[in-house]
């Protein structure tokens, strides 16, 4: 009997996690650190406040203010005021953070190398289309 789709997406969803964690090695970033730091990296050039890392990654507001929080306590980032508005906090790298930045893109470049072996660029285009529509058809579930 086949497999269905939900159940693929959350092995699939559990391979990748256990993955990107292996990738903390030493320097205690787990996957999802890793993940918001290699964001900020690509964003530098722009302010990036809590709620474009809800949107990037697709977290709750407690979940990104967690992340955030320990990433915090953990001398990754800083959250500053702006002036505009200083109730609204823009999230800045450290220079922990960005003592391993190098490794951080290398490795999350090498890994969507690595997940894409064997892959056409065409079974990529399905792939993308498929998980769009999946996507949608989940938010669009009335609960």
């Amino acid at each position: 009997m086949n497999e269905s789709a939900v159940s693929r997406l959350c092995k699939l969803d559990r391979v990748i996690k256990r993955r990107f964690d292996k990738l903390a090695d030493s320097t205690g970033i787990n996957g999802a650190e890793g993940r918001v730091i290699h964001y900020l990296i690509l964003n530098q050039d722009k302010i990036t406040f809590q709620k474009d890392v809800e949107i990037e990654f697709d977290l709750r507001p407690s979940s990104a203010s967690e992340l955030l929080k320990r990433m915090e306590k953990k001398g990754l980032i800083e959250r500053m005021s702006v002036e505009s508005d200083a109730r609204l906090k823009k999230i800045v790298l450290t220079d922990k953070s960005r003592e391993h930045e190098e490794r951080i893109t290398r490795d999350l470049l090498k890994f969507e190398a690595d997940t894409q072996v064997g892959i056409s660029d065409e079974d990529l285009d399905v792939f993308d289309r498929v998980t769009n529509i999946i996507m949608a058809n989940l938010k669009n579930i009335n609960d």
